[in-house]
Formats: structure tokens, sequence, C-alpha cells
């Protein structure tokens, strides 16, 4: 088992969700640096896996962070990871410029995570791991979609 330090590193998106200003944003950013190391060096497969480590880390960490940080904890930010991740996958899959593709699912996904519309609030009523995790999910499909539409209809 890993010290409760561990925990907290990873749990706060290696540490980028201590920001003081806009902890989400640059656990996004983080994940986001992340996901593109993984893709650079193994492709497609690199983000599958980075979201599979990614979704399984939120259940391993995520009860260390909240009795260290409280419920729902904005320092907590592995699980914008997982909606980045997903995010990335229509940009990675169809080959699109990875730093245009990376910059619009970086807006796309901050603006539905924050906005939390189209059902996004309603998952995140669900108790610990579960509902810090499945909006940011639901957040990364929807804008995976879009990006699915820009791709077709403007890239």
């Amino acid at each position: 088992m890993l010290s409760p330090k561990w925990h907290y590193f990873f749990g706060t998106g290696l540490g980028f969700g201590f920001s003081p200003m806009a902890p989400g944003t640059f656990g996004t950013l983080s994940g986001l640096i992340v996901a593109l190391c993984s893709v650079w060096v193994f492709g497609i497969a690199g983000l599958l896996f980075f979201i599979a480590v990614s979704v399984w880390g939120n259940y391993y960490f995520y009860d260390e962070c909240e009795k260290r940080f409280g419920a729902d904890p904005g320092a907590y930010v592995l699980d914008e990871w997982v909606g980045i991740g997903i995010t990335l996958i229509p940009v990675v899959s169809w080959n699109v410029d990875l730093y245009v593709g990376s910059a619009l699912a970086f807006g796309l996904f901050r603006l539905f995570d924050v906005s939390k519309i189209l059902g996004i609030d309603y998952l995140q009523s669900y108790p610990k791991a579960h509902g810090v995790l499945f909006d940011d999910i639901l957040a990364g499909i929807y804008s995976a979609i879009c990006l699915i539409l820009l791709i077709f209809m403007v890239l």
C-alpha cells in the first residue's frame, strides 16, 4: 500500500490540483500533457492505457484524498484526466493535428465540465469516487462527440 502522500500526489494530478486558481483547469492541463506523452510514445494504445489507469487511479486514490481534503475536493483532479483522455480519442483516432486537436479537446472538455449541462450535474450526485468520476466521463463523451462533428465538418 502506498503512503497517503502518494495518494495526494496522484489524486491531485501530480500536484497540479493544488493550484490556487482554477485547479480543475490545471488538472486537465496536467492530464493532457501525460495523455499526449502516452500518445507520442505508444499511439492510440497509449491513450487507452492512460484512460484505463486513470479510471483505476480514481478508485484507488479517492478515499484517501477525501479523508484529507473532504468530499469532492477541488484539489482532486485525477477525474479530469479521464475526461480529457476520452475527449482526445477522436483526435488520435483520425490523425488530427495534435496541437489543434488538443487545444479543441481542452476547450470543449472544460466547457462541458464547468457548465455541467445535459445531465452532467446529475451524475455528480453519486457517492464517493463514482460521482467525482462519472460527471467527467460524460463531459468527455460530449466533448468527443463535438470534436467528431468538428472533424467531419471543418478539419
